[in-house]
């Protein structure tokens, strides 16, 4: 699949993403969509996506078949570039965040997200991750994962975020 994008994107080509597992819709479908270019670990595909008129983020993992059209780029002036974040969010806005942790949960952040050890800092005492998010929920998750050993401070939008999840879903496990 990397391969057929890689040559999509060379030559400028769309291609459909067969049977593509989208977790936001929920649902497994063709995609049309113009390949801009892939995530620095090739883990994502830039793409515009022609029915919806926005340029997303494609996990490769979740792509059945890249199947390479003959026709061209339709859209490219509508083409953007998204960044993603460090626990492999994308979005356009940067929403600083502040978090004390343990020695536990600092290593399973390098191991899980090792992009995110450029954020982290130790103060003798503490292990402090302190950077910018595109999207709340990667951060989230983790955080959830580890609430015993992870302070968010300083972070309003998180800690709402937090709030909002746990009421909507944890509570109706009880």
């Amino acid at each position: 699949n990397i391969m057929r994008l890689r040559q999509a994107i060379d030559e400028k080509k769309q291609v459909t993403l067969v049977r593509y597992e989208s977790g936001n819709t929920m649902s497994i479908s063709d995609r049309l969509v113009e390949p801009i270019k892939f995530s620095s670990n090739y883990r994502d595909v830039y793409a515009y996506e022609v029915s919806s008129g926005i340029t997303k983020v494609f996990k490769i993992s979740r792509i059945g078949l890249v199947d390479v059209s003959l026709a061209d780029w339709q859209h490219e002036n509508k083409h953007e570039i998204i960044e993603t974040d460090c626990f492999r969010m994308a979005g356009k806005e940067d929403i600083p965040v502040t978090l004390k942790m343990t020695l536990k949960a600092k290593n399973l952040l390098i191991e899980e997200y090792p992009l995110a050890s450029k954020y982290i800092s130790y103060d003798g005492k503490d292990w402090w991750f302190k950077g910018n998010v595109k999207d709340l929920a990667g951060v989230g998750r983790f955080v959830i994962g580890l609430a015993d050993q992870i302070s968010i401070i300083n972070t309003p939008q998180l800690t709402l975020h937090l709030e909002y999840f746990t009421n909507k879903h944890i509570i109706k496990l009880i």
